[in-house]
């Protein structure tokens, strides 16, 4: 759908287009991401954070299980 306004253009103007729309949108995330350096005890965005938060719950449903003494492997059992 965001290519259907570059479909008339010649090759050219569709490279253009998309070189445009790329630097558009890294730039949009840049002025977004700025917000939160700037503060100093965020490490992550909060998308990455909620996205950490959910894989943290999950793996406290997991139970891991040491197999051997020399080689270290694991055992991972779901809970």
């Amino acid at each position: 759908m965001v290519m259907r306004h570059a479909r008339r253009l010649p090759l050219v103007g569709i490279v253009e287009f998309i070189l445009y729309g790329c630097a558009r949108y890294i730039r949009e995330r840049y002025m977004a991401a700025t917000v939160h350096m700037n503060v100093p005890g965020v490490e992550f965005c909060s998308r990455i954070i909620e996205h950490m938060a959910e894989k943290v719950e999950k793996a406290h449903t997991h139970s891991v299980k040491t197999m051997g003494t020399r080689e270290l492997r694991f055992v991972l059992r779901l809970s």
